[in-house]
C-alpha cells in the first residue's frame, strides 16, 4: 500500500483558491455555468448575462443537493427547480425566487430546514410531491397564485414551525383545497 502523502491533522499550510481560481475550476468541472455561489454561500442565478451569461430556465435535478448554502437568489429566466435540487441544504435560510417560476419538483426543498419564510409567486402552476416536506424552519408560507397549482402530496408535510398553521393566498383566488397537510388556507393577500 503506498504511503499517504501526509497524515490527517498535518495538512501542508496551502491557501485556499481565490472566488476567480474556484469559479474556473467548478467550470471546468461543468458545475457552474453562468451559476455563482458567492462567498457568504449564497447562490445567484442571473438572466442578465451578468453571471458568466447564465440563460437558462432550469435548476437541474439534484443541481445543489446537500450543498452549503445559506441563501439562493434565482434570477428572472428561472421557470423550473428539477426534483431534488436543493434537497438537504440544511443551512438554507433565505429564498428569493423568480417571478416567472411555475414548477417546483418533487423533494425540492426537503429537508431545508433554515428555510423561515416562504414565498411562492403568482406564476406558479406546480408544487411536486414532498417539495418541501420536513422544512420545520417555517413560519410563514405565501403563495401569490390566483388560481390553485397542482399541490403534490406532502408537499408541506413535516413544515411544523408554521404558526399559526396557515398557508397565505391571494382574495378572491380559486382552485386551493381548505387545508395542505394540516395547513389551513387563508384568503388574507
Amino acid at each position: 500500500m503506498p504511503e499517504p502523502i501526509f497524515d490527517i491533522g498535518d495538512a501542508p499550510d496551502i491557501a485556499p483558491p481565490t472566488r476567480s481560481e474556484r469559479d474556473q475550476m467548478l467550470r471546468a468541472m461543468g458545475f457552474l455555468q453562468g451559476i455563482v455561489v458567492d462567498p457568504k454561500f449564497t447562490l445567484v442565478v442571473n438572466g442578465d448575462n451578468s453571471m458568466g451569461g447564465f440563460v437558462g430556465a432550469e435548476i437541474g435535478e439534484s443541481q445543489f443537493s446537500g450543498a452549503t448554502l445559506i441563501a439562493a437568489r434565482l434570477g428572472s429566466t428561472v421557470t423550473n427547480i428539477g426534483s431534488s435540487a436543493f434537497y438537504g441544504c440544511s443551512y438554507l435560510a433565505e429564498l428569493y425566487l423568480s417571478d416567472v417560476l411555475t414548477n417546483i419538483g418533487y423533494n425540492a426543498f426537503n429537508s431545508c430546514s433554515s428555510l423561515t419564510s416562504l414565498s411562492l409567486p403568482a406564476s406558479m402552476t406546480n408544487i411536486g410531491d414532498s417539495a418541501f416536506v420536513y422544512c420545520e424552519g417555517l413560519t410563514r408560507i405565501e403563495i401569490h397564485a390566483p388560481v390553485a397549482p397542482t399541490i403534490g402530496s406532502d408537499a408541506f408535510y413535516g413544515c411544523t414551525g408554521v404558526s399559526p398553521a396557515e398557508i397565505h393566498v391571494p382574495i378572491g383566488a380559486t382552485g386551493y383545497a381548505p387545508a395542505y397537510d394540516g395547513l389551513t388556507v387563508v384568503y388574507d393577500l
